[in-house]
C-alpha cells in the first residue's frame, strides 16, 4: 500500500506538472500571438510613414513648381506694369502735344 500511495502521489504530482505546462505553454503560445499583432501594426505603421514621405516628397516638389510659376508671373507682371507706365507716359506726351497742337491751330486760325 505504500507504493501505491507513492505512486498515486507521484502521478498527482506528475498531473499537477503537466497542468502547470499546460498553463505555461499557452501563454506562451498567447504572447506569441500578440507579438506577431505587434509585429503587423508595426510594419503597418512603416508602411504609413513611407507613404506620407512619398506623399511629402510629391507635395514639396509641387510647391517648388508652384513657387517658380509664381515668381515667373511675378516677372511677367512686373513687365507689364512697367510696359503700362511707359504707354500711359507716352499716351500722356501725346495727350499734351495734340493740346498744343490744337492751340497752335486755333492761334493760326485767329490770325489769319
Amino acid at each position: 500500500e505504500v507504493m501505491e500511495q507513492t505512486f498515486q502521489s507521484r502521478v498527482a504530482d506528475l498531473q499537477h506538472e503537466n497542468e502547470t505546462l499546460r498553463r505555461e505553454s499557452q501563454s506562451v503560445f498567447q504572447e506569441d500571438e500578440d507579438l506577431q499583432q505587434t509585429q503587423q501594426a508595426a510594419e503597418a505603421m512603416k508602411n504609413q510613414l513611407r507613404y506620407a514621405a512619398a506623399d511629402k516628397e510629391k507635395a514639396v516638389k509641387t510647391l517648388r513648381e508652384v513657387q517658380e510659376k509664381l515668381e515667373t508671373a511675378t516677372k511677367y507682371n512686373t513687365h507689364l506694369q512697367e510696359e503700362l507706365l511707359s504707354c500711359r507716359e507716352q499716351f500722356l506726351q501725346e495727350k499734351v502735344a495734340s493740346s498744343v497742337m490744337n492751340k497752335l491751330n486755333l492761334q493760326l486760325q485767329e490770325s489769319t
